[in-house]
């Protein structure tokens, strides 16, 4: 029991040092959005002891969850400094001034049994950006991709609990069901449509390892949760490239205001380095760069977003989430796009 007591106060404390510390990067490609849903776990609540005996399984044991999810960036950052467009167009002959990314996820749930737990996310994946050019012909214009994104097979389990307390682990392996081969018409080529950049692309091309730990507390009407997850690229792509590792960090304070309303505030961090490797085929010639998207040193960062929620039940088996936040800190690898605001909104119930 003391060793408990211990591990507790260690994951406390490491927790709330990271929750300080780590910070988010800006510009993603869309095969990331799903860091960005609500329920990351669903397994992730206080499983009650039954009279003392053990563990119940929940007379329920499938779970779903739909996640709408969209995020705006819009501006460029150079670390903490804000770059203006006039000295961006000194640098790049296209620009991207505004990008729109959505994505629609859905998370299946299977309790094995009173410790094991099963995860499946799907996702499907839309952006739109707007751009300026110097390129005759391509003054303005807007490119947009969309489709199936990468699919998630995770497994979690509650390595121990109490009456107030659970501490999950956990891992996901990241399936590359998303496109890296979309088009469009560009400056590249005006007569053709050709390969769009790493920004455009639906899926990373890899698989992924996807370790976790998180950590509840009920405290009265409060539950605090902090959810640590680390995305581990294991290998390039077939276009010889391979997204930014990750660490990603949600620490969020619930409380049970009322039957039907609950209220949460959300400290949403992120670490990320640059993309590994390169795809020659988005420059018109070697060692030229024709917009800061194609050049895979202007990705990652760090930064964090602070994120406003409720939490509606419906019934015992239902409810709906929406929360909303923008970024109060962002220091960019740059200079590259830096994000505005994020929504989502979540359905989740058990069967």
């Amino acid at each position: 029991m003391m060793g408990k007591k211990y591990l507790t106060a260690a994951v406390i404390a490491l927790l709330t040092h990271i929750s300080v510390s780590t910070r988010l990067q800006g510009q993603s490609p869309p095969a990331d959005l799903a860091l960005l849903g609500i329920a990351d776990i669903l397994a992730m609540q206080i499983i009650p002891h039954e009279d003392g005996q053990g563990i119940k399984i929940p007379a329920k044991r499938f779970s779903f969850s739909y996640d709408y999810v969209q995020a705006t960036f819009e501006g460029y950052k150079d670390g903490t400094r804000n770059v203006s467009m006039a000295e961006m167009a000194t640098l790049f002959p296209v620009l991207p001034v505004e990008i729109t990314q959505s994505a629609h996820l859905i998370d299946i749930g299977y309790q094995i049994n009173q410790r094991l737990f099963l995860d499946l996310q799907l996702s499907y994946v839309n952006q739109e950006t707007y751009h300026i050019s110097r390129v005759p012909g391509f003054d303005e214009f807007t490119i947009r991709s969309r489709g199936v994104g990468d699919t998630s097979v995770g497994v979690n389990y509650l390595l121990w609990n109490n009456e107030n307390e659970s501490l999950y682990i956990g891992g996901a392996v990241s399936i590359p069901t998303g496109d890296i081969n979309k088009t469009g018409r560009t400056p590249r080529d005006a007569t053709r449509d050709t390969l769009l950049p790493y920004t455009m692309q639906i899926g990373s091309g890899t698989f992924d390892f996807k370790p976790s730990i998180a950590y509840v507390k009920t405290m009265g009407k409060f539950e605090w949760t902090n959810h640590l997850r680390g995305t581990i690229r294991m290998h390039k792509n077939y276009h010889d490239y391979s997204l930014s590792h990750r660490a990603t960090l949600k620490s969020s304070l619930m409380y049970k205001w009322l039957p039907y309303l609950y209220p949460s505030l959300k400290l949403m961090g992120h670490y990320s380095d640059n993309i590994h490797g390169q795809d020659d085929d988005l420059l018109p010639r070697p060692g030229f760069y024709p917009a800061p998207v194609t050049k895979p040193s202007l990705f990652g960062g760090r930064k964090v977003d602070l994120m406003l929620g409720l939490h509606i039940p419906i019934k015992e088996q239902h409810g709906i989430d929406i929360e909303a936040g923008l970024p109060i800190y962002q220091s960019l690898k740059g200079p590259q796009p830096g994000e505005e605001w994020r929504i989502a909104a979540s359905y989740g119930v058990r069967f």
